[in-house]
């Protein structure tokens, strides 16, 4: 059931919310799109929940709203019990989530999967919680917060970074024309970790990992120190610092278009 906060905001957002012509796909019954066009307040944080598929961010030019698409990925016979909701939460921050999903025996009955694909301004931090999901994103500058179990990440924000991800892989890639990167930190269970950067001495890193450490630039090599358990790379004290802590994920440091 929705909050009386989150019931005010649908009246005030007056979103609009399609749902497209039913699209059979062998094997997995229909595909339904959501579409919701979303008012934020500028420099709000966005909060992307969702549990059953993958998110992508594109990017789009400074405008009065965000554009969210769900793809929804039914089985044969069954009508999409999903929608779109926006909730404003109590510090201002907007959540985009998915209501329907509390009726779980419903959900399982009726529905594969939902990605979700969102059209974000280059002006919001973005705070994103995946549970079996890829996260993909055009380069940006915004502060990214993830949370997930089990996929891919490919984080490519100049932006402070603060990614949480049990198994799968996490590329740290921030597009080289968003400015040099501010580092953050990335943790994970089994996930393997790759940062890629024109420029890996444009950070310094502190790595805690139960496996293989590597890299190939000479300079990080040149500056690796060892306190306990981690291992320090970069020289410059004035440089934004990458945390990076694996349980057993490999982690390697690469000079971009050196493989």
């Amino acid at each position: 059931m929705l909050k009386p906060r989150s019931l005010l905001c649908l009246i005030f957002l007056a979103p609009c919310l399609l749902a497209s012509q039913p699209e059979e796909v062998m094997g997995h019954g229909q595909v339904q799109q959501l579409h919701q066009l979303l008012k934020i307040q500028p420099g709000a944080t966005l909060i992307v929940d969702n549990p059953l598929g993958n998110l992508r961010i594109r990017s789009i030019r400074e405008r009065e709203g965000i554009d969210v698409t769900a793809t929804v990925q039914l089985k044969t016979g069954q009508d999409n019990p999903l929608d779109l909701v926006q909730q404003i939460e109590e510090d201002g921050s907007v959540k985009v989530a998915l209501s329907g999903i509390e009726d779980m025996e419903r959900l399982v009955r009726a529905v594969y999967r939902v990605d979700l694909v969102i059209g974000l301004p280059d002006t919001h931090p973005l705070d994103v919680r995946l549970i079996d999901g890829e996260f993909t994103m055009h380069g940006g500058t915004y502060p990214v917060r993830l949370r997930g179990r089990t996929g891919k990440a490919n984080i490519r924000t100049s932006g402070t970074v603060d990614v949480e991800l049990l198994h799968g892989h996490v590329v740290y890639q921030p597009a080289i024309s968003m400015g040099a990167p501010q580092g953050g930190r990335i943790q994970t269970s089994s996930a393997a970790v790759d940062v890629l950067l024109a420029d890996p001495e444009s950070l310094n890193y502190q790595v805690v990992s139960g496996a293989a450490i590597t890299t190939d630039s000479l300079a990080l090599l040149q500056s690796r120190q060892i306190d306990g358990r981690t291992r320090l790379f970069g020289s410059d004290a004035d440089s934004p610092v990458l945390k990076i802590q694996t349980d057993h994920g490999p982690v390697r440091l690469v000079a971009e278009g050196i493989r």
